[in-house]
């Protein structure tokens, strides 16, 4: 992630106001963009106000941080069994607490109730939680690929939390979207052979490298191909400047994970998990 956020600065740095890109990050954006910290958490603690993002793909980090704090406390309280069980009841009481506090019903109540409510909402939508049921689905879906066996309850708990979220998803691409993440981790968890494909070495490879390609493919992404697009001028081969773009940006992700990312790993690995 440092890797990948320094090369977007430097990237960006090099085109300077020239760059195709309106968003022009700072030091400070490139410093604070792998701490996994929302940027208005340290625009308030430094009383600033330019403090955002190097690239707008980070905003999904503070998200998965939250989440691992919150699933770690949850896995770690009480007795360490059942994890999925606990963590389905949380996410419903959480469910119960975005409806009530949401302006829908917060508008209909008398004061000071709903002013009262309301911020628990902004903290609601402040920490992303909108997403976690994403994450439990997942949760659930990976329980289910184990063979692990599910009592009355947690289906019922999943069927709701997913229903919940197609009634809460207001775009509707992203709606059928979730349709399909479902249909696709049924058919894992029932037929894997269906999914045989997925098997495939190129495909493989892509997986492996999607951390830093996702975190390299906004603003680098669209930066090149303008670059590209100026170089090569008014010609048919345009149409494939996406195609170049997408090659190139895969290409540099693979000598990341081959030459930086892996080695690390084992680096890591030989500190934290040596053998006593």
């Amino acid at each position: 992630m440092v890797l990948c956020a320094l090369v977007t600065y430097l990237f960006l740095l090099m085109h300077g106001v020239h760059s195709a890109v309106f968003h022009q990050p700072g030091a400070l954006n490139f410093l604070f963009s792998f701490t996994f910290v929302h940027p208005s958490i340290w625009n308030l603690v430094l009383s600033r106000n330019d403090i955002g993002y190097v690239d707008g793909a980070y905003w999904s980090l503070w998200t998965e941080v939250i989440f691992y704090v919150a699933a770690a406390l949850v896995y770690f309280s009480f007795v360490r069994k059942d994890f999925l069980r606990k963590w389905l009841i949380v996410m419903l009481a959480l469910q119960m607490l975005r409806a009530v506090t949401s302006p829908t019903v917060t508008t209909m109540l008398q004061p000071p109730a709903g002013e009262l409510l309301a911020p628990v909402y902004d903290l609601f939508l402040f920490l992303d939680l909108s997403y976690w049921i994403y994450f439990t689905v997942g949760i659930f879906f990976y329980s289910l690929f184990k063979q692990r066996k599910h009592g009355a309850f947690d289906w019922a708990a999943a069927i709701v939390l997913a229903a919940l979220q197609l009634y809460y998803i207001k775009a509707e691409p992203v709606r059928y979207l979730f349709v399909a993440m479902i249909a696709i981790f049924t058919v894992l968890v029932h037929r894997p052979r269906w999914l045989g494909f997925l098997r495939w070495r190129p495909l493989v490879l892509i997986g492996l490298i999607s951390y830093p390609l996702y975190l390299i493919h906004e603003i680098v992404g669209v930066q090149l191909t303008s670059d590209l697009a100026s170089f090569i001028g008014d010609h048919w081969i345009q149409g494939l400047i996406p195609l170049v773009t997408t090659m190139i940006l895969i290409l540099f992700c693979y000598l990341v994970f081959v030459y930086y990312e892996r080695p690390a790993i084992r680096f890591l690995r030989s500190i934290f998990l040596r053998e006593t």
